[in-house]
């Protein structure tokens, strides 16, 4: 765990993800964080989430594709991908 303050553009009361590995098995890896940002208690566990604050209803889905570009499917259809 590492803890910073003031380091991300997300204010104060934010935590940003990350990850480690003890050692570099090899190979290339490609990961992927998606973040929502809503008020929306929809969105944020709220009553069709069965009040489970680790559910998210927003909809919003992120894949890696075969040609290793990220996909972001959005509720409303639209589709944004992001090259390799």
């Amino acid at each position: 765990m590492a803890q910073a303050v003031g380091v991300n553009a997300y204010g104060h009361h934010s935590a940003t993800p990350y990850l480690t590995l003890p050692a570099h098995p090899g190979g290339t890896h490609l990961l992927v964080t998606l973040v929502v940002l809503s008020a929306d208690p929809e969105v944020n566990g709220g009553p069709t989430a069965d009040g489970d604050p680790h559910a998210r209803g927003s909809g919003t889905r992120v894949r890696v594709t075969a040609a290793g570009e990220v996909e972001i499917s959005f509720p409303d259809g639209t589709r944004e991908r992001v090259p390799r």
